[in-house]
């Protein structure tokens, strides 16, 4: 009891740490909270393990800004090993940590360009996200929607452009539907699909016309978000706006595409 509380004591200091900034002595701490419950856990797996999955998902979420990233793709892939576990004799409990566990895992492997096994682990989630939203899709079809795109990028940057497309073509249908329902809650994800639509269709070379249609969709939905809040939305409207470039490029209007770059970098040189 004593040491479970030591290190639950530590993890908590940790998080405190990180937040003010000590970002070294934070994860040190943390990593002390982990060896006590990973001894504890071998001691009492059904216990300890779930509690040191989620330290080690914490763990390996602060090792990259403390110059670590291999030891953080080591804890996370513990931390998926484990949640596997725990989730496949308690899913509803431990499914959804499962879920963000994976998806974290994904974008240390594509961080590390290992597209393949990031691709992996997103046809997993879209898989659990399938099953999930038949039995409750008001839930689950958005993070469903979600994932496809990103399943859909991975693929891409393997050059296996007809699942990419495939994929995204779903993302959008989802999101599309979703939006008609509900536009302030999914018209975000709506365009971000879009554009990586748009994206892959560009990459592919194929029916470009109908990638810039999709990126001005995009826009169109962007731009009254960035008018009420530059802040959140600007980010995703430059992104927009460099693939527009890119597919008039693609198209041959490159002198549209040249006007539309030196817009974004004047943008971006006035702040």
């Amino acid at each position: 009891v004593y040491l479970a509380n030591l290190g639950a004591s530590l993890n908590n200091l940790a998080n405190r740490v990180w937040e003010a900034g000590r970002r070294d002595e934070a994860a040190a701490l943390a990593e002390e909270a982990v060896l006590i419950y990973r001894d504890l856990a071998a001691a009492d797996p059904a216990l300890h393990e779930p509690t040191l999955a989620k330290m080690l998902s914490g763990l390996a979420a602060k090792l990259p800004e403390v110059r670590r990233p291999d030891d953080a793709l080591r804890f996370a892939e513990e931390s998926v090993r484990i949640f596997r576990r725990v989730a496949a004799t308690s899913p509803a409990t431990y499914e959804p940590d499962l879920l963000i566990m994976l998806n974290t895992l994904g974008g240390r492997y594509t961080e590390q360009r290992r597209y393949k096994e990031a691709a992996d682990l997103y046809e997993e989630i879209v898989a659990r996200h399938r099953r999930l939203a038949d039995a409750n899709p008001s839930v689950n079809l958005p993070p469903l929607a979600g994932m496809l795109y990103n399943l859909g990028s991975q693929l891409a940057a393997m050059s296996q452009y007809p699942q990419a497309l495939r994929h995204c073509e779903e993302s959008v249908r989802i999101f599309r539907t979703l939006a008609s329902a509900d536009p302030s809650e999914h018209n975000v994800e709506l365009a971000k699909s879009l554009n990586v639509f748009a994206q892959i269709r560009m990459h592919a070379g194929t029916n470009l016309r109908q990638a810039l249609a999709d990126v001005q969709e995009a826009l169109g939905i962007f731009g009254p978000l960035i008018e009420s809040d530059p802040a959140q939305f600007s980010g995703y409207y430059v992104v927009a706006f460099t693939t527009l470039a890119d597919i008039l490029e693609k198209l041959g209007a490159t002198g549209q595409a040249r006007q539309l770059r030196d817009m974004l970098e004047k943008k971006r040189a006035s702040g």
